[in-house]
């Protein structure tokens, strides 16, 4: 695919990170006119759908536009009374902001999500509401660490790394680490011991995965010349705090079987 194409022959658009947003599909023959999601009359129910890329993914909105979309959501997920609808509301704005990237909305989504999680009574669907908020907590995560990891360190250049990249990429550990605090003291709080178990697992080996991709790249930046100034060893500071976190979340876990494998996937990401 060339330029500007989204690989599937269809043109898409660059967002302002620097990323290609995929062309959306116009609409097919026959239908009807979707209505304009933008238009304080238009029913919240239109966009029920928008994770699923339908029916939204078929209006030709601008980037100001989708901000406008993405602020509405959030004030009708707000606005909803019931604790358990509120957080599952929330959640489904908060990926939806993860899929445009816009990592500080999401985050903040999230936080509100896991407060209306915490004010549903005890029982199941108090868990499961959680269990949806620290799931959308660890993509969250992964994203921004992602975004911090510096591809080209593995493309075999011989010249250091920039100290701003190096800067940009303690920045985005700390705020994946601010992620992953946030999943594992949500998951604490979980009623049943097996949720709560697995759950604190989950936050622990997506931790630990992240940070070890993290430190491979480390890896191949020392071996290059005066590599270990500074920036480098803050990154390397930032992700061994991360894996001494992880080892804390592992405290947090009552049953022995979760608490090893936790442990064990704390060891693999520290040595790998």
């Amino acid at each position: 695919a060339g330029v500007g194409s989204t690989g599937t022959g269809s043109s898409g658009a660059m967002t302002p990170s620097g990323t290609m947003r995929p062309a959306r599909p116009g609409p097919t023959q026959g239908s009807s006119p979707l209505p304009n999601p933008l238009q304080p009359g238009t029913p919240i129910e239109t966009l029920r759908d928008v994770e699923a890329g339908r029916p939204i993914d078929e209006l030709d909105l601008s980037e100001d536009q989708l901000r406008q979309l993405d602020a509405r959501l959030l004030d009708e997920a707000r606005a909803i009374i019931q604790p358990e609808e509120r957080a599952l509301a929330l959640v489904r704005v908060a990926r939806s902001n993860i899929f445009g990237r816009d990592f500080t909305a999401a985050g903040e989504a999230l936080v509100e999500a896991g407060q209306a999680a915490l004010q549903i009574s005890p029982g199941l669907v108090r868990d499961l509401r959680l269990m949806a908020v620290v799931t959308n907590s660890l993509i969250l995560a992964e994203a921004q660490s992602s975004e911090g990891r510096p591809q080209d360190a593995l493309l075999g250049g011989e010249e250091p790394l920039p100290s701003e990249s190096l800067q940009g990429w303690v920045q985005a550990l700390k705020d994946a680490q601010t992620s992953w605090d946030r999943a594992a003291d949500l998951a604490a709080q979980m009623e049943r011991r097996s949720y709560r178990s697995q759950t604190l697992y989950q936050v622990i080996e997506s931790l630990s995965n992240e940070l070890s991709l993290h430190g491979a790249f480390l890896d191949v930046e020392s071996d290059k010349a005066e590599a270990m100034h500074g920036p480098v060893k803050a990154v390397q500071a930032q992700v061994d705090a991360g894996l001494v976190r992880g080892a804390s979340y592992a405290q947090r876990i009552l049953l022995p079987l979760w608490r090893d494998r936790a442990l064990a996937s704390v060891v693999a990401g520290a040595a790998g």
